[in-house]
């Protein structure tokens, strides 16, 4: 976008009534005075105002590659007037959107053992795992299970490329009945790549017995 197109780029939005000028091209403290005069206006001081820390009297929103200036002139009146120029500065402003997905994985036999869970199509995924198309991290992880008898613990255990990643959910199994357990992660800790494998596993410790696992894995991209 070109700096001049400025009314495309910028949202500005004015209160308490302020003035301002908008001049497409890159001025300075001295064309921002002459500017004002020849709009009647005499200034008696003029300072460039930083742009990270702007006046309450002006909110600006939507901008983008576009470089801007602000300077602040105090006229004698009331309000100040401010001036919104082109810049050769480029003010880089990063908007990162993540966007979350989640992976499903379960198992709704009874098991005894520890085993691979299968994919939201009943696919075991001791072998292969769900695809990833675009790069992003995984940044959380939920399961519920029903236990059937037996005390001991049940571990979830994610794989990436069939590599434990070492983010897991932990169930410490007591007494029979629904169990449950979720754990988050930071994003850009656990990281994968496009055409990186995630699967998962169930490993159980102890003489327990479980069935209808449902398991969700959180995974964030840009």
């Amino acid at each position: 976008m070109k700096r001049g197109l400025l009314v495309l780029s910028v949202t500005i939005c004015l209160v308490l009534f302020a003035s301002v000028i908008v001049q497409s091209a890159e001025l300075s403290q001295k064309d921002v005075e002459d500017k004002l005069k020849e709009k009647g206006k005499t200034p008696t001081e003029i300072k460039e105002v930083d742009y990270n820390n702007l006046p309450g009297e002006i909110k600006i929103e939507n901008i983008g590659e576009t470089g801007v200036t602000f300077y602040e002139a105090n006229v004698g009146e009331e309000k100040p007037v401010f001036i919104i120029t082109s810049s050769k500065k480029t003010t880089e402003t990063t908007s990162r959107t993540l966007s979350r997905t989640f992976l499903n994985f379960g198992l709704n036999e009874e098991i005894n053992e520890s085993t691979y869970l299968q994919s939201a199509t009943g696919t075991n995924l001791e072998t292969q795992g769900y695809v990833m198309m675009r790069a992003g991290s995984i940044t959380g992880i939920s399961t519920t299970l029903n236990v059937l008898s037996g005390k001991g613990q049940a571990e979830i255990i994610i794989y990436k490329n069939n590599e434990e990643v070492g983010f897991r959910n932990t169930i410490n199994i007591a007494s029979t009945g629904k169990a449950k357990d979720f754990d988050l992660q930071s994003s850009g800790v656990i990281e994968f790549q496009p055409g990186d494998e995630i699967s998962t596993s169930i490993k159980l410790n102890g003489n327990t017995k479980v069935k209808d696992i449902v398991t969700l894995l959180e995974i964030t991209t840009d």
